[in-house]
């Protein structure tokens, strides 16, 4: 979910509330850096090749992350570490 960045900052600034959704559904959530090393190895990768392949990057599976911890973890970082706007 490329919107959980900017959703973070609007909750941390008080904009908003809440979200709707279950604390304990899989939030899918991927460094920047992993994804853009994910996409040069493939391009690479299929290079001298005829056909396509399609790609998918996740962490999921590996790693799972619920959306409440997630925010747990946020919580606990803006408690040592306030944002100043």
């Amino acid at each position: 979910m490329a919107a959980s960045g900017p959703l973070t900052m609007m909750i941390a600034a008080g904009i908003t509330k809440y979200l709707v959704g279950n604390n304990f559904n899989r939030a899918d959530l991927i460094p920047v850096d992993m994804v853009a090393n994910a996409i040069i190895v493939s391009t690479a990768f299929q290079a001298h090749k005829d056909s396509l392949a399609i790609v998918h990057s996740s962490s999921s599976h590996a790693n799972p992350l619920t959306w409440k911890n997630y925010g747990d973890y946020f919580l606990d970082y803006a408690k040592t570490s306030p944002f100043e706007f």
